[in-house]
């Protein structure tokens, strides 16, 4: 797929893509840039977005539900609702913020404007009335470090389920 620049890719909302192929787009996010997590999906931080990409993506890949969890760095970040879980719910379906394209999945997700001292990400599906972890991965900012900045996380990685 291709879009003329400054032309939002047709049903994805992914307008960064505009201008590129998926490979294209792979190469310039990936170039100088270690990712925050690599799972199933390789996670990067570009500004303020989270960009998510997979390459041999099928169809099973992009339809689980992925889940967004943000730990923002203080409780009145959080909304009322979620005080108790201690974390922002960002929860979302591929189709929001995904393209699939030249057999690449590529997810772009804007991140809300405070800085946070963890993320909890990953995609799971309901099976038999239950949720699934299909694979989950957590950063976390290093102790110590005062920079509200993504990099400065450590990863923390789990176990995929599925």
């Amino acid at each position: 797929m291709r879009a003329r620049k400054g032309v939002a890719c047709p049903g994805s909302g992914f307008g960064a893509c505009c201008g590129d192929t998926a490979k294209d787009y792979l190469a310039r996010i990936a170039q100088g840039r270690a990712p925050l997590i690599r799972s199933n999906y390789d996670v990067y931080r570009v500004g303020n977005q989270l960009i998510y990409i997979r390459e041999r993506c099928d169809t099973k890949a992009a339809m689980a539900r992925f889940l967004l969890h943000l730990y923002p760095t203080g409780p009145t970040l959080l909304h009322a609702t979620q005080q108790p879980a201690g974390f922002n719910n960002f929860d979302f379906e591929f189709q929001r913020y995904g393209v699939q394209t030249d057999g690449v999945c590529l997810v772009n997700v804007p991140l809300p404007e405070y800085d946070v001292i963890g993320i909890r990400t990953g995609q799971f599906v309901m099976l038999d009335g239950e949720f699934k972890n299909l694979w989950k991965e957590e950063v976390w900012r290093r102790i110590g470090s005062t920079s509200g900045a993504l990099p400065s996380f450590l990863i923390v990685t789990a176990p995929n389920v599925i």
